[in-house]
């Protein structure tokens, strides 16, 4: 029996991402992993939402970035930086994290600074600017 959202999680992907049961089973839980809180499944959940670039989960990036956990908001931002670079839209505060992110953590601000610049591009492409 699966008992985590991890465990779950590292079962599909070792069986080839190919089951939709499973992938139903993980789309069914991956909101009550993240409040359930634990750090593993919150890694997994960052991961599922960006496999399956499941918008419905992009709050939870934000919420990944806002984190103290700096390994968890690391993870975040470069999941962010992913999902934009696969034409994601986030909610406008994101560039408020970002830019937070990157005051939190110095050592990983090229990692926002590129999501930022990503979002700014992708903005001016939505103007026809540029």
């Amino acid at each position: 029996m699966v008992d985590s959202f991890w465990s779950l999680f590292g079962e599909w992907l070792a069986g080839g991402s190919q089951d939709p049961r499973v992938r139903q089973r993980l789309t069914d839980a991956f909101r009550r992993a993240w409040l359930a809180g634990d750090r593993e499944d919150r890694y997994a959940v960052l991961d599922f939402v960006r496999r399956e670039r499941l918008a419905s989960g992009y709050d939870l990036v934000i919420q990944g970035a806002r984190s103290n956990d700096a390994g968890l908001a690391t993870h975040a931002v470069a999941i962010a930086l992913f999902l934009l670079s696969k034409g994601a839209s986030f909610d406008p505060s994101m560039r408020g994290v970002l830019e937070d992110f990157g005051r939190r953590f110095p050592g990983d601000r090229a990692l926002s600074d590129s999501a930022l610049r990503r979002m700014a591009e992708d903005e001016a492409d939505d103007h026809g600017i540029g």
